[in-house]
């Protein structure tokens, strides 16, 4: 049974609302931004009681972390598809990977910024949003792996280049999508991605000057 059909006769499933709940919070932060999102806004966009929210979420930032959570999940299955997709290249998986996050954060604004932004005040709080975070994190640290085990990069500590790879690309979808380039098309995005991933892969590698000197 559809959302449409569920919302018509003025009830859900308790699964069914939950998700429901999440899909109208995307609308209204995409249309009015993520001010305008209440409890009693979801619950009168879904067609529900101004109460039937609080038995899923007990405040907004509960309902923002749920949307954040599903959105790191799809994120997290991005990156992993693209990872896979170029079997026995790590050096390409890892550009893939890159391509995979920027592409999501230009396609889905709206809920990236939900993801990354300061709406969450204790993410520690809400176990399902960290471990989605470190879900995401952890398809890096396998790609960097590889590309050590594969003599591409330098030994390092994994979870910091992780750290260091995400940053480039984050940094990158944050001014993609505040319009702080000239250019917001495909093909320029796909150039951007792919040229950070490669900086990065450059500043690592193992016969970089700077990283022999690390090592001695």
């Amino acid at each position: 049974m559809s959302d449409d059909t569920l919302k018509k006769k003025g009830k859900y499933h308790h699964g069914n609302l939950r998700q429901a709940l999440v899909k109208a919070s995307l609308q209204i932060i995409a249309e009015e931004g993520i001010e305008a999102l209440t409890l009693r806004s979801v619950g009168r966009r879904t067609g529900v009681s101004h109460a039937a929210p609080y038995r899923h979420f007990a405040d907004k930032e509960a309902l923002l972390a749920a949307v954040a959570q599903e959105g790191l999940e799809e994120l997290r299955q991005a990156m992993y598809d693209a990872q896979q997709s170029i079997p026995g290249n790590p050096a390409e998986q890892l550009r893939a990977v890159g391509l995979a996050y920027v592409r999501f954060a230009t396609g889905q604004p709206a809920r990236f910024k939900v993801m990354f932004g300061p709406y969450i005040s204790d993410r520690s709080k809400h176990a399902g949003l960290e471990e989605a975070s470190v879900a995401c994190i952890d398809v890096l640290i396998t790609g960097l792996q590889a590309c050590h085990n594969d003599g591409i990069i330098r030994p390092g500590e994994p979870l910091e280049d992780a750290l260091l790879a995400w940053s480039m690309v984050h940094g990158l979808s944050s001014l993609l999508i505040d319009r702080q380039f000239l250019r917001h098309d495909e093909a320029f995005i796909e150039r951007m991605s792919l040229a950070a991933t490669r900086m990065l892969e450059n500043g690592l590698r193992a016969d970089s000057p700077g990283n022999r000197d690390l090592q001695d």
